[in-house]
């Protein structure tokens, strides 16, 4: 059986994420979420709460039927996920779904390890990491030049 690999993710408004240079990382509005971490699927996904939390723009109201037994909807909104990897921190610029369902409704079985979302293979690869077969921390990926 494997094992459930959980990150700790930063989810940060694009807007905000902009002032980063200004007023440094202490003071930009960010929200700390446990992210299931799953390769099986393209984008990453969050609840409606959290995208409510943070102010993200909406677009594109999709209906998905790939994700669980039936139809869900979803908006796409733009967001910033942060990654601690080995000291440093790793930032992504990714499209993500926002369910308009509870996340815990959809995946009941998330709500026993407090997961606040799914992580998509997307965003795990804009960081430029693989996933440490060990620990199943997020390890940094050599720079190859070509």
């Amino acid at each position: 059986m494997t094992r459930a690999i959980i990150w700790d993710v930063y989810i940060i408004n694009p807007e905000e994420f902009e002032n980063i240079i200004k007023v440094g990382w202490n003071n930009i509005r960010k929200r700390k979420t446990r992210m299931l971490v799953n390769t099986n699927i393209p984008l990453t996904l969050i609840p409606m709460n959290i995208a409510k939390e943070l102010n993200l723009t909406l677009y594109d109201k999709i209906s998905l039927k790939e994700l669980c037994d039936r139809e869900i909807t979803c908006w796409r909104s733009p967001a910033v996920f942060a990654i601690n990897v080995e000291g440093e921190l790793k930032y992504a610029l990714t499209f993500t779904l926002v369910l308009t369902e509870d996340l815990y409704n959809l995946f009941p079985q998330l709500k026993k390890h407090n997961i606040d979302g799914i992580l998509g293979r997307s965003t795990i690869a804009s960081f430029n990491v693989s996933i440490d077969t060990k620990t199943g921390k997020p390890k940094r990926l050599p720079y190859l030049i070509i």
